[in-house]
């Protein structure tokens, strides 16, 4: 069970890494239902190239936290650090999971935040035996 919550998680963050991959085309567009808009203007502001290697950047870390959850699953090579790596992860995505919580009772409902929310909290669910640092 544990590895098959691994890997799940390892898969959903690859997708969510090609997902911001097929974005790069449509930024403009996709940065709008996520209140990103004014985010998406002041990185132009620096360079029209800056919001491309932002997402660029972003994509690869979600890249590389589904190959620490492969690693975890004992699916691939060990990767370094892999049980902190796993704790890191779950401790980041707890806490945009709670700011998300936050957001959502003062400035608001969103479907766009409910979905956000319950890939967080899947994510956080996946990732939890990777904490315990066994193969």
């Amino acid at each position: 069970m544990n590895k098959t919550l691994l890997r799940v998680g390892a898969a959903l963050f690859l997708v969510i890494a090609l997902g911001h991959l097929a974005c790069l085309p449509f930024l403009s567009v996709v940065f709008e239902p996520f209140g990103l808009q004014d985010f998406y203007l002041q990185m132009c502001e620096v360079s029209p190239a800056v919001p491309y290697v932002v997402t660029l950047v972003v994509a690869l870390c979600f890249a590389l936290a589904g190959l620490y959850g492969l690693s975890a699953s004992a699916d691939i090579r060990r990767l370094p650090l892999t049980t902190m790596a796993m704790r890191v992860m779950v401790v980041l995505f707890s806490l945009r999971f709670l700011q998300g919580l936050y957001e959502t009772f003062t400035i608001g409902f969103t479907i766009t935040e409910l979905c956000c929310l319950v890939a967080v909290a899947g994510l956080i669910v996946c990732y939890l035996p990777g904490c315990k640092g066994a193969r």
